[in-house]
């Protein structure tokens, strides 16, 4: 992925653009200035379509892309900066929303107590996944991980009913995202197969286990991930509806998915009273449950001690940080800097506290008079 943003508007726009040429008004839409019309269309119509944009908007390290959305995205994170630090940089009454905003942005500006809690913040749920003992303990974790872990859940709207928000299961639980990157062997995927396993035993050892131990841990890691790749749908079949719509009774569940307490889970991710759900992928869930059944206990708390490294990474101190975007910065998106501690600083804000923040800046942007 390099700056290819513009293209499909250039698409659409082509037919007009070739009666148009010449032209001293265009009124379609299109901005000949983000293109380069000096360049054949036949022989290099990327550049064709979008030379002048990358000419007027040279790549940084920050991105491996760069196009008119990301334009607005970084014009959006330029104001929030300046409403939430004024937020931050002042008293507010305890417990109101403008506190809260405050706090939780100096909170993820201050470097020097990050640095200094190092694995602190998630050391208690490490050690409470390093002491499960039994099916129970998984099942708790899993909720506890909020879908992270061997599949995911989520409430939403029924495709079949729209007007009702169903419990609904999905398929999930594999840190490279698609199943391809698990099973092909061609240079490029091996070669980022290898920099996770790397990642994963880089990132065991920032929580103190010593490289043989953390070795061990990649193992059983790519072990679950593995098996669960091979069971999931892939891209392609994800966009299929039909194949990805199976609404069952929890009755049928069980009998669908046996060897599960679901009832326990449903409770510990604090979902009561359902009686019928959707599950998106039965063959990956199936398969979730079996790892679960079968593999030894040690394996599967290594990997429930993984996604809760790599879901709190980004949050962690600098060395976990760096070691995070590492991978998923440099090997995966192929950037060669990372954000600014600001900007992860305001999207967290706005991540958690969204709606607090978009009504604070419609009032500062977009007051009623602007309408």
């Amino acid at each position: 992925m390099k700056v290819k943003q513009i293209l499909p508007v250039a698409v659409m726009a082509i037919a007009t653009l070739t009666g148009c040429e010449g032209k001293k008004e265009m009124n379609t839409g299109i901005r000949p200035e983000n293109m380069d019309l000096t360049a054949q269309k036949g022989a290099d119509f990327y550049q064709y379509a979008c030379g002048g944009w990358m000419k007027a908007n040279p790549l940084t390290d920050e991105y491996s892309r760069f196009g008119t959305f990301d334009q607005l995205g970084e014009n959006n994170r330029e104001q929030l900066k300046g409403l939430i630090t004024e937020i931050a940089s002042k008293e507010h009454e305890k417990g109101s929303v403008a506190q809260k905003i405050g706090d939780l942005y100096n909170l993820a500006m201050d470097v020097e107590k990050l640095n200094a809690d190092g694995m602190n913040p998630i050391k208690e749920e490490l050690d409470k996944i390093d002491a499960i003992k039994d099916k129970a303990g998984i099942i708790q974790a899993m909720a506890d991980l909020t879908g992270s872990a061997y599949f995911q859940f989520y409430v939403g709207a029924d495709i079949m009913d729209s007007k009702n928000n169903i419990f609904q299961l999905h398929q999930g639980g594999i840190g490279l995202g698609q199943k391809e990157y698990y099973l092909e062997d061609d240079e490029a995927t091996k070669n980022i197969r290898e920099g996770y396993k790397a990642h994963i035993v880089k990132m065991f050892q920032l929580i103190g286990q010593d490289e043989k131990q953390a070795t061990k841990s990649m193992e059983a890691v790519m072990e679950i991930e593995t098996k669960l790749a091979k069971k999931s749908f892939s891209a392609v079949e994800l966009r299929n509806p039909a194949a990805n719509y199976h609404m069952l009774t929890l009755d049928e569940l069980k009998k669908e998915i046996a060897g599960f307490d679901w009832e326990a889970y449903l409770n510990a991710v604090g979902v009561k009273g359902v009686t019928s759900l959707n599950v998106s992928q039965i063959e990956p869930v199936q398969e979730a449950v079996a790892i679960i059944n079968t593999l030894p206990l040690d394996k599967q708390k290594a990997y429930l001690q993984w996604k809760l490294v790599d879901g709190a990474a980004s949050y962690l101190s600098d060395a976990f940080v760096a070691q995070n975007f590492e991978f998923y910065g440099k090997v995966m998106s192929g950037k060669k800097e990372d954000q600014p501690r600001w900007k992860k600083a305001v999207g967290t804000v706005n991540g958690v506290l969204g709606e607090a923040v978009g009504q604070m800046y419609v009032e500062k942007y977009f007051p009623a008079k602007a309408k």
